[in-house]
């Protein structure tokens, strides 16, 4: 059982760089059309005088008209992104079924396991909640929302201030120079970023949900796999360990980035499936207390070191909990 645990951390770690990879790819893709926009904004504003706060009729219509042309191109890019995005996680559901019925038939010499339709398991992708926003088509749709409307509020504020077209196009855009680091637009990218990595850790678990359900005779429940290391949130490592039924509990993703996992535990092996399973709070003990304090923060550290609070107990209700809070719970004591 050790060794199906670690197949499973091991396709995590594969799994992450996937992540990046494909994160990289959206954001490539929407970063494509940044030097035609600097072009457009470029040679659009260059032709119209210097804007003020009470514009013109005439100079109000052309800069609508631009506003508007922007708003197309911008529009198709994100159309474009949110396309590959979906497209990819169909793939991810390919993996995933190929990964788990491998992993059965080598370790637990398991053949038949039951394969979820595939409609089955895209519509639990795209259609299950991975947010507050709801799921991977409303997320688009909100990014693209506050996209569009961020950026026409943007070039028309400052427009009207009266800055020079230069200075409008280097602010919106960016400058190649710095890659286009240093614009508006780059922080959109990081939004498309945001929703890569979290749709593909949703898509992993839907697909392995799927696979769990489809599968409760061989399969008794779920465990939550936290990444070890100093960038997992206090939230995950909280939940790193925890056994839930199959289709019941929490999954990740637990917030945006999130990189948590689920893995299997097979039936009439629960007790087995605990061997060699550190979890984040065993492997957080056995850190140093530079790496502890840097991770916690002073504050969180001083009341962790002196016992007075568990790693978990920073959390409730999947939200970490505020300094003001934990001090009266201490207080309290």
């Amino acid at each position: 059982m050790a060794e199906f645990f670690d197949e499973f951390i091991t396709q995590s770690t594969e799994e992450e760089q996937a992540q990046e990879s494909l994160s990289d790819e959206a954001v490539a893709l929407f970063a494509a059309i940044f030097p035609s926009l600097r072009s457009l904004l470029s040679r659009r504003l260059g032709a119209m005088p210097q804007g003020t706060h009470r514009l013109p009729k005439r100079l109000s219509e052309r800069l609508t008209k631009l506003l508007n042309e922007i708003g197309k191109r911008q529009g198709d890019a994100y159309k474009e992104v949110f396309a590959k995005q979906l497209a990819d996680l169909e793939q991810i559901a390919r993996i995933q079924w190929g990964f788990t019925r491998q992993q059965f038939n080598t370790h637990f010499n398991i053949n038949n396991l039951k394969r979820p339709p595939a409609a089955e398991m895209r519509s639990r992708i795209v259609n299950t909640p991975m947010s507050e926003v709801g799921g991977i088509k409303d997320w688009q749709k909100e990014i693209r929302r506050r996209g569009l409307a961020q950026v026409r509020t943007q070039i028309e504020t400052l427009y009207r201030q009266g800055l020079t077209d230069k200075d409008i196009v280097a602010r919106i855009v960016g400058t190649p120079a710095n890659k286009y680091s240093d614009g508006m637009f780059n922080k959109l990218a990081g939004e498309i970023r945001k929703l890569s990595r979290t749709a593909h850790t949703h898509a992993v678990t839907m697909s392995r949900e799927a696979i769990y359900e489809a599968n409760r005779n061989r399969i008794s429940g779920v465990r939550w796999v936290s990444v070890l290391d100093a960038r997992t949130s206090l939230i995950c490592a909280s939940l790193d360990g925890t056994v839930y039924p199959v289709g019941e509990g929490q999954r990740p993703p637990a917030h945006p980035n999130c990189r948590s996992r689920t893995v299997p535990v097979v039936r009439g092996q629960e007790e087995v499936s605990e061997e060699g399973d550190v979890s984040f709070s065993e492997w957080f003990d056995n850190q140093s207390t530079t790496f502890q304090k840097e991770y916690l923060g002073p504050s969180r550290f001083k009341l962790y070191e002196k016992g007075s609070i568990q790693l978990d107990g920073f959390v409730k209700a999947n939200k970490v909990i505020s300094l003001n809070e934990l001090e009266r719970r201490t207080e309290g004591r």
